[in-house]
């Protein structure tokens, strides 16, 4: 497996600061740790103040984290820092920051004034981000005024869908369409269209298979036509001769014309298909229709015997064709219509929003992307900058192209200083909105790339035997440049020792999940399956008696 050993490992004291720079970072090594060390060096070394420090990162719940360690360690470092004290603190780089102020007053002062100026540092998330500067600069980025903004548009959305499909499916000159859709109700979900749009990064394009491109309603028209015919001419067929049709079948196999394990306990499966053919649409999910179609009797004929022949049969072979038609073409159209929904949504969502004088946390995104248009020496892009002399992101694995080029037209100029940190690893998080392709990109495009070496929140056999996880294969990511970084436990006197029953717990372990019987399980089926094991797991290791110690002391 490819690893990066060869990665330079982030020394925070040293680490330039200037130019892009991404930090790759897997859990438990210190991340928070890194961008709050960052932050007092560039009050300290850089001479800027919270203000001119951008810190983003993804959720509210961290943007308070960070607000709350990035004060908490400039006050440790004013305290450390004083003139008279001379204590060492046991980090190196607070020991090496306070040694600065107590020899510079000026350096002092700095972080005395950053402390009491931190309730304008500016600490977001990326909504929270491009909110401020639309309102701050609303004139360079063409922002209206006053807009209401709404936590999301889910419903409008869903609204959105309803009238696309109304439009497309429901009108008269389409009504096998709307037929089939009424019959086939996983076919054309309102659900699955707005599933679609949420999945859509801001402003993207959608394609089709160069099979589907060109097909019309009046293509899938008149396919689900020649189906319904050839079902009309087959079910009429059966009607006045099913009891020969029988008949035929049952001489073939006495005769051993036909395979009898492949039409054993025939006369069931042709109740089958007399059950289909009197039931209520030609593309009823249907095994029968080709079991006795023409060509497969033909193909299921022992050696030297004779394919039973009838007219029913060969109008079987014009009704399997006419399916697999039919259904190919439904399944091509429903490319073509999710397609020309999204653009519809992306056009429609807009001019709707703009009439209730309304806008989403997307919005926000897309409206700074535009305002931006990849333009890095633009009015508002120069403006930014001169407002944010740094940049921290966190979370950056999370970032969506829209995002990135947000941040790289913000801070790519040579004058600017842009620090990522986020862990590879999780880039491949698409149900979370991260893209792989979006962090690949960038991390070609930084002028120095780091990793944290150390993991200081788990035990050295737990880094193992995750190490040995992963290393069982030779490209766990399947992209080559998402890999996993060589990552040691922290040098510890002595780590918190899990045991049960006085004996030592494996520190890594794999639960088989049962599989229905052997049916399998669905996603939902698995995770209520998942779920519960780890609840009753959890409930038993704190249970009295359980016999679970840390350290010796029972688990709580």
């Amino acid at each position: 497996m490819k690893r990066r050993e060869d990665m330079e490992q982030f020394n925070i004291l040293d680490c330039p600061l200037e130019g892009s720079v991404l930090i790759e970072a897997s859990a438990g090594t210190g991340k928070t740790h890194a961008i709050t060390g960052l932050y007092l060096r560039l009050i300290v070394e850089r001479s800027l103040q919270p203000e001119q420090i951008l810190v983003v990162t993804f959720t509210e719940a961290a943007t308070e984290e960070l607000r709350g360690r990035i004060r908490a360690r400039l006050r440790g470092l004013l305290e450390a820092g004083g003139a008279h004290n001379a204590a060492v603190l046991g980090d190196p780089l607070l020991d090496a920051l306070a040694a600065r102020c107590r020899e510079d007053r000026d350096a002092r002062m700095r972080v005395q004034t950053a402390l009491r100026g931190f309730d304008e540092a500016a600490v977001y998330t990326i909504h929270g981000f491009c909110h401020r500067m639309l309102m701050d600069y609303a004139f360079e980025s063409a922002a209206l005024f006053d807009t209401e903004l709404v936590t999301g548009d889910a419903e409008l959305v869903r609204i959105l869908a309803v009238d696309y499909l109304r439009k497309n499916l429901y009108r008269e000159e389409t009504s096998l369409l709307a037929e089939y859709a009424a019959f086939e109700k996983s076919w054309a979900r309102v659900a699955t269209f707005t599933g679609l749009y949420r999945s859509c990064v801001p402003g993207a394009r959608v394609h089709v298979a160069e099979s589907a491109e060109g097909i019309s309603a009046g293509d899938v028209e008149h396919a689900l036509g020649a189906a319904r015919a050839a079902y009309d001419c087959a079910a009429s067929m059966w009607k006045t001769c099913g009891g020969e049709v029988r008949a035929i079948i049952a001489d073939a196999l006495a005769r051993k014309d036909l395979n009898g394990n492949r039409y054993r306990n025939h006369p069931a499966k042709l109740d089958l298909l007399e059950g289909y053919l009197s039931g209520s649409h030609p593309l009823e999910e249907s095994s029968v229709v080709d079991l006795f179609a023409a060509q497969m009797l033909a193909a299921h004929v022992n050696k030297g015997g004779t394919a039973p022949e009838h007219d029913f049969f060969r109008a079987l072979d014009r009704l399997s064709d006419a399916r697999l038609r039919a259904r190919g073409l439904l399944d091509a159209y429903l490319q073509v219509m999710k397609r020309d929904f999204i653009a519809y949504a992306q056009r429609e969502i807009m001019a709707r929003k703009r009439a209730q004088n309304t806008r989403s946390f997307d919005d926000l995104l897309t409206g700074m992307h535009d305002a931006l248009k990849g333009n890095e020496s633009s009015f508002l892009a120069r403006s930014v900058r001169s407002r944010y002399a740094a940049a921290l992101i966190d979370e950056f694995q999370d970032t969506d192209p829209v995002q990135y080029s947000i941040f790289t037209t913000l801070f790519s100029a040579p004058e600017s200083i842009l620090f990522l940190i986020g862990d590879p690893k999780q880039a491949v998080y698409a149900f979370r909105g991260a893209d792989i392709f979006a962090y690949m990109e960038a991390s070609r495009g930084v002028t120095r790339r780091y990793t944290l070496g150390v993991n200081w929140r788990s035990s050295p056999d737990f880094v193992k035997a995750s190490h040995a996880l992963f290393d069982s294969h030779p490209n766990p990511f399947v992209f080559g440049e998402i890999a996993l970084p060589a990552v040691s436990a922290a040098d510890r006197e002595k780590s918190p020792e899990f045991s049960l029953h006085g004996k030592g717990a494996a520190p890594l372990v794999f639960w088989c999940m049962d599989d229905g019987g052997g049916k399998g399980l669905t996603d939902g089926e698995a995770l209520a399956v998942a779920a519960g094991a780890t609840a009753e797991e959890i409930t038993r290791l704190l249970s009295p008696g359980s016999g679970a110690t840390i350290d010796g002391r029972p688990v709580q």
